[in-house]
């Protein structure tokens, strides 16, 4: 989904948007458990994204195996002062 600012301006995407029990989650979705070679740059804009549509939680979710540990530690940090509940899922 993609979010923009009032006005128009794009401000990121979101590759899930999920209530559970009337709280809203937003997400990265990656089939390679890997958030690239631009992942910090990504996590922030994802955290602006929730921030934004003042987002419940954020999930980083993984197909099949985990993310690299240091992607997880940077995700982390990214969202360590985010309102945002945040988590890390396989599936």
């Amino acid at each position: 989904m993609d979010v923009f600012k009032p006005g128009g301006a794009r401000l990121g995407e979101t590759d899930l948007t999920v209530v559970i029990d009337g709280a809203l989650w937003v997400g990265e979705a990656k089939s390679n458990a890997s958030l690239g070679s631009n992942s910090e740059e990504g996590l922030r804009r994802l955290r602006r994204v929730a921030e934004h549509l003042r987002a419940d939680g954020v999930l980083l979710v993984a197909e099949e195996r985990p993310f690299p540990s240091e992607q997880v530690v940077l995700a982390e940090r990214v969202f360590e002062d985010a309102g945002p509940e945040f988590r890390v899922v396989v599936v």
